[in-house]
C-alpha cells in the first residue's frame, strides 16, 4: 500500500475517506497526538483525541475528519483552535461532535464545507478571524453561533507614502485575543513584543499578528516607504506585449528604495 504522500500545495480540500484502507504508516499520529495527518492534513483521529485541540501547522482539514468523535468513551472535542496555516474546512469535518463547545477559524481559512459543525453542541460558538467565501452556510444552523473578530488597523493595511510622522495603530475587541508585532518584514511568533501605538518616521514593513490562546489566528501587514513609489518599468524585449510561442525575456523593475516586486504565473 501507500506509505507516503506528498499532496501538492494548489490542493485545497481532501475527499471522506480519501486514504481508506492504506497502511498505518502513512499517517502521522505524533505531531499533533490524536490526529491523523497526511502531508499536513487532517483526514482523521483516534480515540486519544483531546477535548482541547490546538491545530498548529495544519495545511487543510478533510472531508468527515472529526466526523461522529463522540464514538469513543472520551470526552471528544470542546474546543478546537486552527492555527493561520490552515486553507480549508471539508464537508461535514466536525458533524456530530456532539461535545465541540467552542471553535476559533483563522483568516486563512478561504473556505468552509457543507454541514462542517451540524449536529454538535447547542450551540457552537464559532469565532472567525476571516470570512471565507462559503462561511454563510454556518449562519443557516441553529446550533452554530458566529462571531467576527475584526482587526482594526489605522492607517488601514495598505501601502503608504510618509509625508512626515505617521502613527500606527490596532485593536481588536474579542477578549483573549493579543496582537503581537514585527518591523523587519518577518511574520510576528507568539515571542513578539506586544503591540502598542508608536510612530513611524522612515521605511518601514510593519506586521501586526493576532494570536487567540497563544496560535496565531491573522497577520496584518502595512508598508511605510519615505519618497514617492516610483511606478513599475515592464518590458519584454523592449515592448510591452507581444504575441506568438517564441520565448521572451521579460524584465520589471521599480525605482522606489527596499520595494519589493513579486509575481504570479498562473492568473
Amino acid at each position: 500500500g501507500i506509505a507516503s504522500m506528498n499532496i501538492p500545495d494548489n490542493v485545497t480540500s481532501i475527499g471522506d475517506e480519501a486514504f481508506s484502507g492504506c497502511v498505518e504508516s502513512l499517517f502521522d499520529m505524533v505531531t499533533i497526538p490524536g490526529v491523523k495527518l497526511v502531508d499536513g492534513w487532517v483526514v482523521g483521529f483516534t480515540e486519544d483525541i483531546p477535548a482541547n485541540l490546538d491545530l498548529v501547522g495544519v495545511r487543510g482539514i478533510g472531508d468527515k475528519a472529526f466526523y461522529k468523535d463522540g464514538q469513543y468513551d472520551g470526552p471528544g472535542l470542546v474546543n478546537v483552535t486552527m492555527s493561520d496555516s490552515v486553507v480549508s474546512i471539508g464537508d461535514y469535518a466536525f458533524w456530530f461532535c456532539k461535545g465541540l463547545k467552542n471553535v476559533a477559524i483563522p483568516d486563512s481559512v478561504k473556505t468552509i464545507g457543507f454541514s462542517a459543525f451540524a449536529v454538535c453542541n447547542d450551540p457552537v460558538n464559532v469565532l472567525m478571524f476571516g470570512k471565507p467565501s462559503s462561511d454563510d452556510a454556518l449562519l443557516g444552523y441553529n446550533d452554530v453561533s458566529v462571531t467576527y473578530a475584526i482587526v482594526s488597523v489605522l492607517p488601514a493595511v495598505g501601502d503608504y507614502v510618509l509625508e512626515g510622522a505617521t502613527k500606527i495603530s490596532a485593536s481588536c475587541d474579542v477578549d483573549g485575543v493579543v496582537l503581537l508585532y514585527t518591523t523587519d518584514g518577518s511574520d510576528p511568533t507568539i515571542d513578539s513584543p506586544v503591540f502598542s501605538p508608536f510612530t513611524v518616521r522612515t521605511s518601514l514593513t510593519v506586521k501586526i499578528g493576532a494570536f487567540y490562546h497563544g496560535v496565531r489566528m491573522a497577520v496584518k501587514t502595512t508598508r511605510f516607504w519615505l519618497g514617492e513609489v516610483q511606478p513599475l518599468q515592464i518590458s519584454v524585449n523592449g515592448n510591452l506585449s507581444f504575441t506568438g510561442d517564441q520565448s521572451r525575456r521579460v524584465t520589471i523593475n521599480c525605482g522606489t528604495a527596499e520595494a519589493n516586486v513579486r509575481y504570479t504565473l498562473d492568473g
